[in-house]
């Protein structure tokens, strides 16, 4: 009976681990792309996506530093495949607001819970960073986590 109970508490660390990656992948990718063109409607899935299906507005590549020395900012100009002018701005990767340094915080914690369940640290950092950029993560999903965890 003890072991049936040890295997159930066991099943259920496993299924909260889960559920506490899952949510934290789900806040580290808020804010993150797509952006809408206003002209067409066409959809930019990632940074990537935006660059690779858009043109330079010059030969500078559309890049200017905008912002100030407290939050240096980087605007991307770029032309939609309809040709309306759209900008995307690339803050500072290290946010030092009180909600950066949770969002910090919560993507070390998920490390150390990937890297803690076997998955090299990393890959784990890897894959994180492709669902903060919008990419989506194969070995991240959810049935992967479920599969992962259990």
């Amino acid at each position: 009976m003890l072991e049936s109970e040890d295997k159930k508490s066991e099943e259920q660390k496993s299924e909260d681990k889960f559920e506490e990656v899952f949510a934290g992948l789900k806040v580290l990718a808020e804010g993150a792309f797509p952006k809408e063109c206003s002209g067409c409607g066409r959809v930019y899935d990632t940074l990537e996506d935006f660059v690779e299906n858009t043109s330079p507005v010059d030969s500078s590549q559309g890049l200017k530093e905008a912002g100030g020395a407290v939050k240096p900012l980087i605007e991307m100009s770029r032309l939609c495949e309809c040709g309306t002018g759209m900008t995307a701005q690339c803050e500072d990767r290290r946010a030092h607001s009180a909600l950066g340094l949770k969002r910090r915080d919560l993507f070390e914690h998920l490390l150390s819970i990937l890297s803690e369940g076997g998955m090299p640290r990393g890959m784990a950092k890897s894959e994180i960073l492709k669902v903060m950029r919008g990419e989506g993560s194969n070995l991240l999903s959810k049935e992967q986590l479920q599969r992962f965890f259990s």
